[in-house]
């Protein structure tokens, strides 16, 4: 899922949020969401038996990851780091 889609919306609006994300990954390429087709979704809901290797999570990597939850222990809000 994309940050668009479950980020800091409305909802979340006073819990802190930090997206780990790498913007336009190419097999996040679907835009269905709950059985429509929305232009800025991109996602992906491709099964283990479609996908055995999930690269899009793999790109994701330790320094990243370990980098943002610094930022978000450390305060206020921040943009969202890629890859």
């Amino acid at each position: 899922m994309s940050c668009e889609q479950i980020g800091a919306e409305d909802f979340w609006r006073e819990s802190s949020f930090r997206a780990v994300t790498i913007d336009n990954y190419p097999c996040r390429d679907q835009r269905t969401l709950f059985k429509r087709e929305i232009a800025w979704v991109r996602r992906c809901r491709r099964t283990l038996k479609v996908c055995p290797r999930a690269t899009c999570m793999e790109a994701l990597n330790f320094d990243s990851v370990k980098s943002t939850a610094g930022r978000l222990l450390r305060g206020p809000r921040a943009a969202p780091v890629n890859g």
